[in-house]
């Protein structure tokens, strides 16, 4: 709880010019709007400046404030645009500005009062929030998200990614040679059916058959593949070698892929939608480090 103690003092005649009239040391305002106070300030308005709360953290967002006008007061006042009576109170709210002050509205109800009135402004509960990151100028708490990105060498496939952020020409390679790297398991064979290697193991007993009797006699199941019959005697009869690859024309190996290694470029990076770039389009990530990144800023609150 915050509570402030003040007492204001209302000497005014109605009467006199634009300006400030001496009085001894007391200053008479002739500004209808402005009150005085005791120690002889002009004021139109209350600042409660750099408010914290009981965990030390700024005063966010709208405060509520609890005004209370002494029973002994001579006078009432507008407070924040209400109607306070000597011995009454008001409870309303004012937002925080950046740097947690509050600050409201105060003004004699009458041109013509004078006397002193004593007040109480209490704060029961400062209403603020803790921010990992930082505030605006609309009292929102902005923290910044970093995404990670991946390069891209391109949408139609010419270059490929050979690591540290650059992109490699595909050469090109001879289809009509496949060689794997595994072997077909025990049983199996390439090409075991169709008499010619087609990337496929296949049961080394497999042969074509309509006879079900012969092939059940001989323990195997008769199948339909491929518009024929054939008795296998595994299951499954065939699987895809794994590893295929395909000798290089142009350009050397790298994985299975053929890439030339004098046609290189980096890799590019572009960042999602409401978020922005750190760095030039086109950095090339060789050593670097750390990855470039996007970046975005959410509000949390």
């Amino acid at each position: 709880m915050k509570k402030i103690l003040g007492i204001i003092i209302l000497i005014y005649s109605g009467l006199g010019s634009a300006g400030n009239s001496e009085l001894g040391t007391l200053n008479i305002p002739t500004i209808t709007q402005n009150i005085q106070t005791k120690d002889n300030t002009l004021i139109n308005k209350i600042i409660l400046p750099n408010l914290v709360s009981s965990t030390n953290n700024k005063a966010v967002g709208n405060q509520v404030v609890k005004f209370t006008l002494n029973s002994a007061a001579e006078y009432a006042l507008l407070v924040a645009g209400n109607l306070v009576n000597p011995g009454s109170s008001i409870t309303f709210t004012s937002p925080a500005d950046s740097n947690g002050t509050v600050e409201f509205s105060i003004r004699s109800t009458s041109n013509s009062a004078t006397g002193s009135a004593d007040y109480i402004i209490t704060l029961d509960n400062i209403q603020s929030r803790s921010c990992p990151g930082s505030f605006n100028a609309e009292n929102e708490c902005i923290v910044t998200e970093m995404l990670h990105i991946e390069g891209t060498c391109g949408e139609h496939r010419e270059y490929i990614s050979i690591g540290n952020g650059i992109c490699a020409k595909q050469g090109l390679y001879d289809s009509s040679k496949p060689f794997y790297a595994t072997e077909c398991s025990e049983g199996y064979s390439d090409g075991a059916i169709t008499g010619y290697a087609n990337g496929l193991c296949q049961d080394e007993r497999a042969f074509v058959s309509n006879d079900v009797q012969s092939c059940d006699a001989q323990g195997g199941s008769i199948i339909f593949d491929n518009n024929k019959n054939l008795c296998t005697f595994k299951d499954p009869y065939q699987y895809s070698r794994a590893g295929v690859q395909f000798p290089c024309v142009t350009g050397e190996k790298y994985g299975t892929s053929c890439v030339l290694y004098n046609d290189t470029r980096p890799e590019t990076y572009y960042c999602p939608a409401g978020s922005y770039y750190t760095g030039n389009l086109a950095w090339v990530v060789v050593d670097a480090p750390s990855k470039p990144g996007c970046y975005r800023k959410v509000k949390l609150f």
